[in-house]
């Protein structure tokens, strides 16, 4: 075996096929088996997906590893007639991602317990599973050094081979693979992000031209997204409402009166009152509107007799994932100190199919 391994190492042609076999491998697992770390939580989820410009699109996720499909519940008809059953998103089209939002009202039973057991599992891990994350980050270094490891490998061979072009070719070739592989497991270990894995955390979020502050438990982080969970948002009207008119009357009502704008909400959820625009200035309101309640803001003089437009969003608990180049974790939240039995994972023995059977045959 070590005169076979030499061999290869010593023959430019016969260690050419072998990196194009190992590209060739490693791509296509890449393709059919790896998926972004975040993205691939939201699997399965009913999921509201918006982009910078506003546009909505809602459906289950299904995750790929060259994008995403929003899989609708129904067919649906667009103006010129033709049926849709789903949407696809490209990874081209991921550049103009806002966020991803998965809403706890949307879910099915199965996918609330599941969502519940999530949350639960990532604010108060145990030692099996903080085991588990720190293999993976391990490894996750190694793939790193076995990737500069092999391409020093092809350059000393190049080097000592310059008539074998195919060589040389397929360095670049595996470093793409490399690149490749590394986007779809994601980045490697980050020291900071890393210590605040399961606690609450305020995240900055771009908006337009603005920053919105969020919190939540920082479930996972990836080379391009983080993802958020249990998130008191406060969303959009037409995030919410998934850019769907109401089949009765209006969620909300706005009348501008002569001094002051009546906001009235008619739904189950708290709204805010969150900005006036009048004449392209923009004034900061912040007042919340409890559950079928209402409020009156009084205007400015600047703003009286004019035409103004009032900007409510939705306050609701949800998840979410959020573009990297968007957001970042500004600081860290309430951390809570787990006790012995939850670190050991104790606290979920009973929740194991054989602990309940063992229990209940002793009980009679």
């Amino acid at each position: 075996m070590p005169e076979l391994v030499s061999n290869i190492l010593n023959n430019a042609l016969y260690l050419s096929i072998l990196v194009i076999l190992l590209s060739s491998v490693i791509g296509f697992y890449v393709k059919m088996h790896l998926h972004d770390r975040c993205l691939r939580d939201f699997d399965g989820f009913e999921v509201v997906v918006e982009d910078k410009g506003g546009k909505v699109v809602w459906g289950t996720l299904k995750v790929y590893s060259s994008g995403l499909e929003l899989i609708y519940t129904g067919e649906h008809w667009d103006r010129e007639g033709h049926v849709e059953t789903s949407y696809i998103l490209y990874d081209k089209d991921l550049v103009n991602l806002q966020a991803i939002y998965r809403f706890h009202d949307d879910q099915s039973p199965a996918n609330r317990r599941k969502r519940t057991r999530d949350i639960k599992h990532t604010y108060r891990p145990n030692l099996f599973r903080r085991a588990r994350r720190a293999v993976r980050n391990v490894l996750s270094t190694f793939k790193d050094a076995i990737v500069q490891s092999l391409n020093t490998i092809l350059g000393y061979r190049a080097a000592q081979s310059p008539q074998a072009a195919v060589l040389s070719k397929h360095k670049e070739l595996t470093t793409t693979g490399a690149q490749l592989l590394s986007g779809a497991a994601g980045n490697a270990y980050e020291p900071i992000l890393e210590r605040h894995i399961g606690h609450y955390v305020v995240v900055e979020i771009v908006r337009g031209a603005r920053v919105e502050e969020e919190y939540g438990i920082l479930k996972e982080y990836s080379a391009k997204y983080l993802e958020i969970l249990n998130a008191r948002l406060e969303v959009p009207m037409a995030v919410y409402l998934k850019d769907r008119k109401p089949p009765h009357d209006p969620p909300v009502e706005v009348k501008v009166g002569a001094g002051s704008v009546h906001v009235k909400n008619y739904l189950d959820r708290p709204l805010l009152v969150d900005t006036i625009r009048c004449e392209k200035k923009l004034r900061k309101v912040e007042l919340c509107v409890e559950r079928r309640a209402e409020v009156e803001v009084p205007l400015t003089k600047d703003e009286m007799g004019k035409q103004v437009q009032v900007d409510v969003a939705v306050r609701c608990l949800a998840d979410l994932i959020v573009p990297r180049s968007l957001a970042v974790v500004r600081h860290a939240g309430e951390r809570e100190k787990p006790s012995l039995e939850v670190l050991l994972g104790l606290d979920e023995l009973y929740s194991l199919p054989w602990v309940r059977r063992l229990t209940k045959a002793i009980a009679d």
